[in-house]
């Protein structure tokens, strides 16, 4: 089951420093006429910065639409059974406006 809690495992913050330390380095070899192997490298992880970033986007994504799903069927099968909801799941609810 742990693919599915990534987003719980990294903070989009460090995710974010990380890729912004590698093209800085990516940059600095570049610029400075590094050996290949350096610019190879700083590419390399760069990429892979990249890869981890959009696992945590889609997975965090994911479950935020499985979490709204169960939201709406807790929502909808208390509205059957005419209880109140609590407050959190009242504020994720669209409001109905009835026209007179």
């Amino acid at each position: 089951m742990w693919p599915t809690q990534v987003e719980k495992a990294l903070s989009l913050g460090f995710l974010l420093c990380l890729i912004g330390r590698d093209l800085k380095i990516f940059t600095g070899c570049y610029l400075a006429n590094r050996l290949p192997l350096q610019i190879f490298t700083a590419t390399f992880r760069t990429n892979q910065n990249v890869i981890m970033l959009s696992q945590f986007m889609y997975y965090k994504l994911k479950n935020l639409k499985e979490k709204c799903k169960i939201c709406e069927l807790i929502v909808d099968q208390l509205d059957k059974t005419g209880a109140s909801c609590p407050l959190e799941l009242q504020s994720e609810r669209p409001k109905a406006y009835v026209l007179d």
